[in-house]
């Protein structure tokens, strides 16, 4: 956990969890969560964070991946003496989706989400080079987005259970905090609770 008190309109922190490399083929329900979670205008964090509580002016999650390591993160703008509420909102939103599994309407909607996604992708040129040299630089090969879609379309609720089971615990967390806060030890241990609870 790091906290960096400054002058500001309001906090901003990113709280994250350690994740798959690129070559993971878990990759594939770790970016369907990361849609789920808060990667559209439904997703769980957009909807519970800042539509049904108004905590935050903004909200949003998403994964990435490099050759080594990878994550997913969740950001959000709040006022200040929101950031604890939030926080141990969002920790309360990962401890339900890693109880049970989530329900099949939302995972056919984050596959079309992402499948309408790529397709706007590639309708620029330099988005189709771009990812073909990724591809060629890190895989020694062209997957071609249709085999992507496939590997999608094949991920189950089980896959993003599991997925969620493994990336959100204590161990894996990270948050930084930039905003009218003070860092100290007792925030530190507030936080460090709430993380506790996942």
């Amino acid at each position: 956990i790091r906290i960096i008190n400054k002058d500001s309109e309001q906090t901003h922190f990113a709280l994250a969890s350690r994740a798959y490399d690129m070559f993971d083929e878990k990759r594939y329900a770790l970016n369907l969560l990361s849609v789920i979670l808060g990667g559209n205008s439904s997703s769980y964090l957009l909807t519970e964070i800042r539509e049904k509580l108004g905590l935050a002016y903004y909200v949003y999650a998403y994964d990435n991946q490099y050759s080594d390591c990878g994550y997913l993160e969740m950001a959000a703008g709040v006022s200040h003496d929101k950031l604890e509420k939030s926080v141990f909102k969002i920790i309360e939103i990962l401890k339900n989706i890693k109880r049970k599994n989530l329900p099949k309407k939302d995972i056919e909607h984050a596959k079309s989400f992402i499948r309408g996604r790529m397709a706007l992708r590639f309708e620029s040129s330099d988005a189709v080079a771009s990812f073909a040299a990724g591809q060629e630089l890190f895989y020694n090969k062209i997957i071609h987005p249709d085999e992507i879609l496939r590997k999608i379309e094949k991920v189950s609720q089980n896959d993003i259970l599991k997925t969620a089971k493994d990336i959100f615990r204590p161990e894996k967390i990270n948050m930084a905090v930039i905003g009218n806060q003070e860092n100290t030890k007792k925030n530190t241990e507030i936080f460090n609770k709430i993380f506790a609870k996942i």
